[in-house]
């Protein structure tokens, strides 16, 4: 009579195959604590070129002050733990990144040549930044295309001039400081919209008609300026 043979050990062989298949699947650089993890830093998953930067919750918040070069990429928090993240299976908190009040929490400055670039950031708390422009969320004036945030807490941040929460750009103000905003002439909102965004019938916060193309400044996408100031 023969010996009965399990297929246990078989079953459990096939289950962590396909774990491997899996996690060999998912695009992107994981950061975290523990051996399924990539990188134990943001900034590193970001400088290792990585266009999707997954990041879980360790327990406590990532102390950083992130700085890149503007290009395509998604940074995107809420998992759990690194294996969830490969997985793809979000959490239900979001991923804390905290900047100690040292400067921004996170920086994009631009690239040379510039290019319109597409990034994203996703379920993430910015925190406790502090710069001179743009304390939590701060893209560099030279910084070209589209920032989506979705599912984000900006809280507790400060700036010396603008943009405690984001700034998107240095935007040029006369003398901030003493609540001057209006533009200067070298100010990157001049000439930065088409109708789209800001059309004729609305007039800026001193009464004057939008539109005005300010000729030694080439469009960006049309001739109305960003923001509540036309240049004149």
């Amino acid at each position: 009579m023969g010996q009965e043979v399990s297929d246990a050990p078989h079953t459990e062989w096939l289950s962590l195959l396909n774990d491997v298949t899996v996690m060999k699947q998912i695009d992107g650089a994981v950061v975290g604590q523990g051996v399924l993890c990539d990188y134990n830093s943001i900034q590193a998953a970001i400088d290792s070129g990585a266009t999707k930067v997954l990041v879980t919750n360790t327990g406590s918040p990532y102390l950083e002050n992130i700085e890149f070069e503007s290009r395509d990429i998604a940074i995107e928090g809420g998992y759990d733990n690194c294996l969830t993240a490969k997985e793809g299976k979000l959490g239900t908190e979001k991923s804390v990144i905290d900047g100690s009040a040292l400067s921004a929490v996170i920086s994009v400055v631009g690239q040379d040549p510039a290019e319109d670039v597409v990034m994203s950031f996703n379920n993430l708390v910015l925190r406790n930044g502090n710069a001179v422009n743009g304390g939590g969320l701060s893209f560099g004036a030279d910084v070209y295309g589209m920032a989506q945030l979705d599912n984000m807490i900006i809280e507790n941040n400060l700036a010396n001039i603008s943009g405690g929460g984001v700034l998107v750009g240095d935007p040029g103000f006369v003398k901030p400081e003493n609540f001057d905003f209006h533009l200067t002439s070298g100010s990157p909102a001049i000439d930065y919209c088409d109708n789209w965004l800001v059309t004729p019938q609305y007039l800026d916060f001193d009464g004057s008609i939008r539109g005005v193309d300010y000729i030694p400044k080439a469009n960006l996408y049309g001739p109305y300026d960003l923001g509540f100031d036309e240049f004149f």
